[in-house]
């Protein structure tokens, strides 16, 4: 095996899959595959409910439950993904040029990657895992605490039913909570390594590691595009429960108005606002705080650019037109020069218009949807739950929507 391939697989090793086995075999395809088992038992289970309850009135099925399972699986899905794309930035990186690195400092990168990416992950998955657990107690709780009988026919309930089923009730009960909770630690683990890989943008941000920017590089991300595709990714990762918890949110205050009446789901409304406030950590992490680092490097090689080489390349194209301009230069000398003038010229129009952030045009429009899904949305959503004043949230919305798109100038 090659420096450079040992050196990737030790990154891997330490940025997505930790030393204990437990956690190695959890944070890949096989493990993925093992909880897609579980969750289909767990959800099998809440089908059966809704059938004894419910029939196939759909309507009145648990979809709150079921679209979270799903979001949950692709999240997942796409987080165990990242491990590939995180090396392969880090190869695009070195095999463009623009990550120069010494065997020292290589080294250290992968220590510092090591206990930065072990604590989020254990941190993330244990925080998480609370979460998940408290959320669906306090769910339970308030949606006994609202129901007709309160918390005193729920007792009686149990009291008068036969200790035999009292038993299995609580028993599957206790067993349902604690595998959605463990589900949130899955969870939490895989967002955590996410979180974790975006300490190599304080990395690549250190002045001390060489790094190559190049205003006119092919990428259109003055060479910094592999690094800032990782990072959306990462984003596009964090949006799909930003948005399951935004749209639920939205949704729960009518399910009343629908043919069945869930009443119960009126107790997820601070869960899911929790739970929206933790997510958007992890895409401050992940992605917002990467990008901000990078972006204050690659502004400062952009000011370097304009006060140092802008100049003497504006000298060197005049003279190089002075020298154009003899009398006595062949036409073979006049082309070279012009040749020479011409790119000259394209370096000054790269450094004029460089990208600030690790992302091409195209990637940029392409992420507005994702910002626009995590910064505004959610405030959108609170605007139009009032439906007081239309004409104010309508105004609101597109002051947040023009603010955000503002960022990108």
């Amino acid at each position: 095996m090659s420096t450079r391939a040992a050196s990737l697989s030790l990154f891997h090793k330490y940025t997505m899959f930790d030393t204990d086995k437990t956690l190695n075999a959890v944070m890949s395809w096989k493990g993925y595959r093992r909880l897609v088992f579980v969750l289909a038992l767990v959800t099998s289970y809440f089908i059966y409910n809704d059938v004894r309850r419910s029939g196939w009135h759909l309507a009145c099925w648990d979809w709150m439950f079921y679209s979270g399972a799903l979001t949950f699986m692709v999240t997942v899905a796409l987080a165990v993904s990242a491990s590939d794309k995180l090396d392969k930035a880090i190869e695009q990186l070195r095999t463009n040029n623009t990550l120069i690195l010494s065997a020292t400092q290589y080294s250290d990168i992968l220590g510092q990657m090591a206990a930065v990416g072990r604590r989020w992950r254990w941190y993330s998955g244990f925080g998480v895992f609370l979460l998940v657990l408290s959320s669906w107690l306090f769910a339970f709780w308030k949606g006994i605490d609202n129901s007709p009988g309160g918390w005193g026919g729920f007792m009686a309930a149990l009291h008068n039913a036969p200790t035999p089923a009292v038993l299995k009730y609580l028993s599957t009960l206790a067993l349902v909570f604690l595998v959605i909770a463990l589900c949130g630690f899955f969870a939490g683990t895989f967002l955590g390594a996410t979180a974790g890989h975006g300490a190599f943008a304080g990395v690549l941000a250190d002045e001390n590691i060489e790094l190559r920017i190049r205003p006119d590089h092919f990428d259109g991300a003055v060479g910094l595009k592999p690094i800032g595709d990782l990072y959306l990714f990462q984003a596009l990762l964090t949006a799909i429960p930003l948005a399951w918890f935004a749209g639920w949110w939205l949704l729960i205050p009518h399910y009343p108005d629908l043919v069945c009446s869930h009443s119960s789901l009126s107790s997820w409304l601070w869960p899911l606002v929790a739970m929206w406030a933790v997510t958007l950590i992890f895409t401050f992490r992940g992605f917002v705080q990467p990008m901000l680092l990078l972006r204050k490097r690659v502004l400062k090689e952009q000011a370097f650019f304009k006060s140092q080489e802008v100049p003497a390349i504006k000298d060197r194209i005049e003279n190089l037109q002075q020298l154009v301009l003899e009398k006595n230069i062949s036409a073979d000398k006049r082309a070279l020069l012009n040749a020479e003038i011409d790119r000259e010229a394209n370096y000054l129009w790269s450094i004029d218009r460089m990208s600030a952030w690790p992302m091409d045009a195209t990637t940029r429009r392409r992420y507005f949807s994702v910002n626009a899904l995590v910064t505004v949305v959610p405030p959108a959503i609170d605007m139009l739950s009032r439906f007081g004043d239309k004409d104010s949230a309508q105004a609101g919305i597109w002051s947040i929507m023009r603010r955000a798109a503002g960022m990108w100038h």
